[in-house]
């Protein structure tokens, strides 16, 4: 019983450990979970992400759940992607993330996903370039 409980204890601190050092507040975290919500075609996760406004979203959502959506059927959906660099400029709050990516399909892709830091110091995809 002892036993249990301290392996227990373990598998405890390392889930513990692994989510805080993943933190998500980064250029490339953010990027990464909007990849993981396109992935889903979780379209409201994505657009919130987004340094939109809460007008705006709704409609990005819409327009996302009608083409995005058809958009990743044709490609049989996104097998897997990978973060290939970034450059981050801390003082202006911008940041340019590569990602590659390949879909279902066997095609490959790269795209640039460009953020910008919110009031808060939330990093968010922009929508301008």
């Amino acid at each position: 019983m002892k036993k249990l409980f301290a392996t227990m204890f373990v598998c405890l601190m390392m889930v513990a450990l692994v989510s805080g050092c993943g933190s998500s507040n980064t250029p490339e975290g953010v990027a990464g979970k909007a990849v993981e919500c396109m992935m889903k075609k979780d379209f409201k996760g994505l657009v919130d992400l987004t340094a939109l406004s809460d007008e705006e979203k709704a409609g990005v959502v819409q327009l996302l759940e009608e083409k995005g959506a058809k958009k990743l059927d044709e490609v049989g959906g996104t097998k897997s992607f990978e973060i290939a660099d970034k450059s981050v400029d801390e003082e202006a709050g911008t940041a340019t993330v590569n990602v590659k990516y390949v879909y279902g399909n066997g095609e490959e892709d790269s795209d640039q996903m460009h953020l910008v830091k919110d009031a808060d110091g939330n990093w968010k995809l922009s929508t301008k370039k």
